[in-house]
């Protein structure tokens, strides 16, 4: 991608600079987003704690579908995050979702 504009080809003075698109910094991002509605990182944006377990539940569900279809493709690297995320979001909403969660 470029940070120039479509039909000028100069430097778009709007365009923000965003890290290289890259499969271990998209699941990282899932991850943390289903660690948020988890209620276990704050929510970047308002600092506050949020506990939405639909919104992990859906992340969580995301993670295990990229796991499944990129099995055999992905550096040992990305697939040793993944199931790190995996593990990390697991636990954090069956937490969340538990016996004592309820109370």
């Amino acid at each position: 991608m470029s940070d120039e504009t479509p039909d000028s080809g100069t430097p778009d003075p709007h365009a923000e600079h965003l890290p290289r698109a890259d499969f271990s910094a998209h699941i990282y991002t899932i991850g943390m987003q289903a660690l948020i509605f988890c209620g276990k990182q704050p929510h970047p944006e308002t600092g506050k704690y949020e506990r939405r377990l639909d919104f992990a539940r859906y992340q969580i569900d995301t993670l295990e579908i990229l796991r499944d279809k990129t099995k055999g493709n992905l550096t040992e690297d990305e697939s040793k995050l993944l199931e790190t995320l995996l593990h990390s979001c697991h636990l954090a909403y069956l937490d969340e979702s538990g016996p004592k969660a309820a109370t």
